[in-house]
């Protein structure tokens, strides 16, 4: 009698290109590593001298909306509360080496973050190729800022999108948390409607998979909500998009240019894009619109760079394991991941406990008051007595309130609150425009202190009126006789 019973079902192996441990695992950790180490030589970032007074008062129950020792600045919707709190409290309590170390390795650690959420879907070579471009995005911004938190809450947004089943919890949850850390939160709905508006494309409109992703924007625009602002921070984040006068000022608000070496991971996504060669078919309309948005959205702004990479990681390990797949042969391929399970993890974690250990040795030597131009520039202030109305080179401006100088400045790095009127003013003492000695009588400027290689010092050196007060480091000071 025939034998009736289900032939097993057989079991499918593990593809070549899934390899567990490869060469892209051990250069993503590598990296990471080398990162970590060499971002606590300068422990600090410009903008903390204001957020950590501000984190101060929000501790105190009071959330800040003005800039208290600027001599002309609109409101300020402080968007970064959260972050800042989390720094005051570090500061407050003695600990900002601790502060610095988390920041320090959530920034170095990202890619390996990205790495390990691409590898659930596809292959060591591809994933650690995509993670390195991510390091390289972000390597020319500082970690000690909001939007490093910021990148992983937007990797997690993305992963749920294209997440048949998604966590809708997990969705708001994050978008919620992200939305007290910084105002590029609205990424979060947009890009769910930009990926329900592919779904529609690809499947129709009434499809079970768009209406899932419109629930997924729905889901992450109320969480922007959730804020002491409330719909202001909408408000405050189109400003920004639209327009804002300190974008044409700002260095990192400039527009791509493939001679900037922070657009060199735009130019190799294009290049694998290009090369590997993408289906332009209704199937992919998702990550196709995705992906221009994306790109877009570089153009105008170069610092949306950081943001790319995990936007489009899925789209780029597709296409190199496409590549993959043709120059490498499966077999050798399998081997070259099989053969490093063992071999490599004891170098990695003793590499980890050495970077580690190095960072851990060095907390007391951990602070924000390091050597440099903000140092030079508080010393100088300090030493030749400026007070009253001045002008500081921008990022280091805030050093001096934070130390507890009684100085009005005309700008500092939060960039937002000042109106068009002063941004020309600081333009043209930058630039030494025809109108700036009307600047600095209008703003009844008594002192200066900007790099003593720039124009505007070489101006004041001979300005009637002027004394050069003395210099430290980079740094130069002047004040009005």
């Amino acid at each position: 009698m025939q034998d009736r019973r289900a032939a097993p079902i057989p079991i499918r192996a593990e593809p070549a290109l899934r390899a567990d441990v490869g060469p892209g695992f051990f250069a993503v950790i590598v990296a990471a590593i080398c990162v970590a180490w060499l971002q606590l030589g300068i422990p600090v970032y410009g903008d903390l001298y204001w957020q950590i007074p501000e984190g101060v008062q929000i501790l105190g129950g009071h959330l800040p909306t003005t800039i208290p020792y600027a001599i002309d600045a609109g409101p300020w919707l402080d968007h970064e509360w959260l972050f800042e709190a989390f720094a005051a409290l570090a500061w407050t309590h003695h600990a900002y080496p601790v502060f610095a170390i988390v920041c320090d390795l959530a920034y170095a650690f990202f890619p390996a973050f990205l790495y390990a959420t691409l590898r659930r879907e596809r292959g060591d070579l591809a994933a650690g190729v995509v993670a390195l471009l991510a390091a390289a995005a972000i390597f020319f911004t500082n970690p000690y800022r909001p939007q490093t938190f910021a990148y992983y809450f937007f990797t997690i947004a993305i992963v749920e999108f294209r997440n048949r089943r998604p966590n809708y919890w997990l969705l708001f949850a994050t978008t919620a948390l992200w939305a007290n850390v910084h105002a590029s939160v609205i990424a979060a709905p947009a890009f769910g409607l930009l990926f329900a508006t592919g779904a529609a494309i690809e499947t129709g409109w009434r499809s079970a998979r768009t209406r899932t992703l419109a629930a997924c924007a729905g889901t992450a625009a109320l969480a922007t909500l959730v804020t002491p602002h409330g719909i202001g921070l909408w408000s405050y984040a189109f400003g920004l998009v639209s327009g804002a006068p300190f974008t044409q000022y700002i260095r990192e608000w400039r527009a791509l240019s493939f001679a900037d070496p922070v657009a060199w991971p735009v130019a190799a996504c294009i290049g694998i894009l290009v090369v590997s060669g993408v289906p332009l078919e209704r199937r992919n309309a998702s990550a196709l619109l995705v992906s221009f948005a994306a790109f877009a959205l570089c153009a105008e702004h170069v610092r949306q760079a950081a943001f790319l990479v995990p936007t489009i990681g899925w789209l780029l390990c597709e296409r190199l394991e496409s590549v993959i797949a043709r120059c490498i042969p499966a077999a050798q391929l399998a081997q070259a991941g099989s053969s490093r399970r063992l071999g490599g993890a004891p170098l990695v974690a003793a590499a980890a406990v050495l970077a580690l250990g190095g960072a851990a040795s060095r907390l007391g030597q951990i602070t924000p008051d390091v050597p440099g131009p903000a140092a030079d520039a508080a010393w100088l202030a300090e030493h030749h007595h400026i007070a009253g109305n001045a002008f500081v080179s921008r990022p280091w401006a805030a050093y001096l309130p934070f130390r507890g100088d009684r100085v009005r400045l005309l700008i500092d790095s939060h960039a937002d609150p000042y109106d068009a009127a002063v941004w020309r003013d600081v333009h043209a003492l930058e630039t030494l425009e025809p109108t700036y000695r009307d600047v600095l009588r209008r703003r009844d400027l008594h002192g200066v202190v900007i790099e003593r290689t720039s124009a505007l010092a070489s101006a004041l050196g001979r300005e009637p009126g002027w004394r050069y007060a003395g210099s430290r480091g980079t740094m130069a000071a002047f004040v009005r006789e």
